[in-house]
């Protein structure tokens, strides 16, 4: 493999999970820029909504912004895992485009809403910030509208789209069969 994979979606979608099992398959490496950025704020072990809620939002886009920008140092091929927020901040799509070959991983609103409630997601929901206008957009089983706001944001900067709605090695067979694909046909 020569060119980097760049994965974007929604949380719980399946970049980070498909990502890295791909990566093994295809024998590269792997890096998840939520880790990455949870790290550079001393702060590994955390969800990124925790640091939100501890350290504030800027301070995590701003470290999530640094993390981005260092993907171009890279030396070896890898997939990368976004954290959700990375593609919906304008000074990240060229960096995310620079990184590599972006794939949006889609996956269905309500599967992503079972796997929150399997993980004991808060309440209230997910929350995802919209950077062009601050305002806050919260995935919950009310908030389908939210969800569908994302979508386009995710699919105008992606080179390519799959789907994830079945099984892990499902997922994961579509999206090693897509990177061989990408890296046979260089643009």
């Amino acid at each position: 493999m020569e060119r980097n994979i760049v994965l974007v979606g929604l949380p719980s979608c399946g970049k980070t999970t498909l990502g890295k099992q791909a990566a093994d398959l295809l024998g590269i490496d792997f890096v998840d820029t939520d880790a990455m950025t949870s790290a550079s704020l001393n702060a590994e072990g955390f969800s990124w909504l925790h640091i939100f809620s501890a350290r504030g939002q800027d301070a995590f886009l701003q470290a999530q912004h640094k993390v981005i920008e260092s993907l171009r140092l890279l030396q070896r091929p890898t997939i990368i895992a976004t954290g959700a927020e990375a593609p919906l901040s304008p000074e990240n799509i060229p960096l995310l485009h620079e990184a590599g070959i972006i794939i949006h991983i889609h996956r269905d609103f309500d599967i992503i809403m079972a796997h929150l409630r399997d993980k004991h997601a808060r309440e209230e929901g997910l929350q995802l910030v919209n950077v062009d206008t601050g305002q806050r957009m919260i995935l919950h089983e009310s908030g389908m509208e939210n969800y569908r706001a994302c979508l386009p944001r995710y699919d105008s900067i992606s080179d390519l789209s799959i789907e994830n709605h079945g099984e892990v090695s499902e997922g994961v067979a579509t999206l090693v069969k897509v990177i061989r694909a990408c890296n046979a046909n260089p643009r």
